[in-house]
Parts: structure tokens; sequence; C-alpha cells
């Protein structure tokens, strides 16, 4: 009825106002909600609505948003008073899309990660992604510290999301800034030669975290570092846990059936053969 009345800046102000978190992707998505007749091209009322819905291709390609546009209106929002970390979860969603990295440089990118940092030190998972900037860029020595205060707003019961994630049978060997902290932090040690200290950042990672996610990513940890003797037992409870509560799920079956191969293997390496 406004955008029939010709009140375009009340139709907008109340888009605005109404979007936030959990629905500005809905809004995204229907085809219902006038969207883009109502943001029109200005980029910056655009940018309020993409990054309360998540930066991605696909929202920016919905809305017709430039992503060099995008972090740039993130840059200069981190800059000013008006600044939430909304702004900050914009600048970290090009650390894990790669499609939004064309065009930005990694020392722009590494500089407005640091910049959400400081706005929002509490924030682990900015911490995190500074760390991947890092990785990206080949400074694998300055990304130590960035995953271990990262591990450490976990420590200290930082809310915004949980320790680790995991995936079973996954790639070996390539970056995901979606895989667990501690991998990252593995990856990057051995990558700089700290092989001994990362080792050491593991055993207390294993201290610090007892859940079933954080040990599968223990495990992967240790298996990179070669070290087996931590990894027996992880293994064994891995497979054990997920054995008890496979059902008749293909799924959940073939996720104990994995964990099942994953610790054969290791036997079979040190010639167990029974247990195996």
């Amino acid at each position: 009825k406004l955008l029939a009345a010709g009140r375009l800046d009340r139709a907008r102000e109340i888009l605005l106002a109404y979007a936030n978190d959990r629905n500005a992707r809905q809004m995204l998505e229907d085809d219902g909600y006038p969207i883009a007749q109502v943001l029109g091209g200005d980029p910056e009322r655009q940018y309020d609505l993409v990054r309360l819905a998540g930066v991605s291709s696909r929202t920016l390609q919905r809305i017709g948003l430039n992503p060099t546009a995008v972090f740039a209106i993130a840059r200069k929002r981190l800059a000013s008073s008006a600044r939430n970390e909304a702004d900050a979860r914009a600048i970290s969603a090009f650390v894990t899309e790669s499609d939004l990295r064309q065009g930005i440089s990694g020392a722009d990118l590494i500089a407005a990660l640091e910049a959400a940092a400081q706005a929002f030190p509490g924030r682990g998972e900015t911490i995190e992604r500074l760390g991947d900037a890092h990785v990206l860029a080949g400074e694998c020595e300055k990304a130590l510290p960035r995953y271990r205060d990262a591990i450490a707003s976990l420590t200290r019961g930082a809310p915004e999301r949980s320790p680790t994630v995991w995936k079973m049978g996954g790639e070996k060997g390539e970056f995901d800034a979606n895989h667990a902290i501690i991998v990252k932090l593995t990856r990057a040690g051995l990558k700089a030669g700290r092989r001994n200290e990362v080792r050491r950042d593991v055993d207390q990672f294993v201290r610090d975290f007892t859940d079933f996610s954080s040990a599968v990513a223990s495990a992967e940890a240790y298996e990179l570092l070669g070290c087996d003797e931590p990894l027996f037992a992880l293994r064994k409870r891995i497979f054990l846990e997920l054995a008890a509560e496979a059902k008749e799920d293909d799924e959940e079956n073939g996720l104990a059936s994995s964990a099942a191969v994953a610790l054969g293997r290791l036997y079979l390496k040190h010639q167990r053969f029974e247990e195996a």
C-alpha cells in the first residue's frame, strides 16, 4: 500500500525496522516481498538487510549488491560509532566463501578483521576468522596466536558458537574455514615448523574440551601430528560412542562403520591384528 501510494521512504523504514536475524533471509528468498523495489539502488540500505540475512554470494545476487561494495560498507561501519556485530559477521563471510574474496586483497581482509576484533574483543569467531585470513595470505606463523585466542574465548564460554564442527571422511590437506579451530591450528603450526608447540596445544585442548565433537577434532589433529598413542584412545572412544547410538538408520550406521574402519586401520598400522 505504501508503495502504491508513492511513500517509498516510509516503506523502506518499515521494512528495515521489521527485519531481524531470523526473518531477513526469508524476506530475500520470498518473491512476495518487493525487496528490490523498496530498497531501490541504495547500497547502504541494501547492506542493512543483507548483513542481517548473512552475507553470501546467493544473498548478494538476490538483492543485486556487489561483494566489493559490501566489503567497503562493512569496513566503514566498523570504523563508525554505529557499528554492531552484524558488521563483524559480514566481514567474516569473506573468509568463509572464496567467491566473495574476488578483488579483495589479503592485506585488506586482514586489516578489516583486525578492526572487527578490536571493536568486539570478546567475539571468538572474529578472532578465528582473522587467523584464517592469515593462513589464506600464507602467514601461518601469524595465524597461531589468533587461533589460540579463539580457543581461549571458547574456554571462557563465549556464547555465540560451539567449539568445533566435524566431518568424518572429509578432504584432508586442504584449508577449510569450517574445520575445527584445533585442526586449523595444527595445520598452520606444522606449516610454520612449530610441531612441538602445536602438540602441546592439542594436549591442552583435549583436557579442556571433552565433548564428542571435540574428540573427533582432536583425533584429526593428532593424526596430522602423527601422534598415534593419544589417537588410539580417541579413535576407540569415537567408535564406541557411535556404535552405541547406531540405530536402523543408514547415516548413523555409516558413521559408526567409518569410525570402525579408522580404528581398525590404526591397529593394523601397529600390527595389532587381533584388535583390528
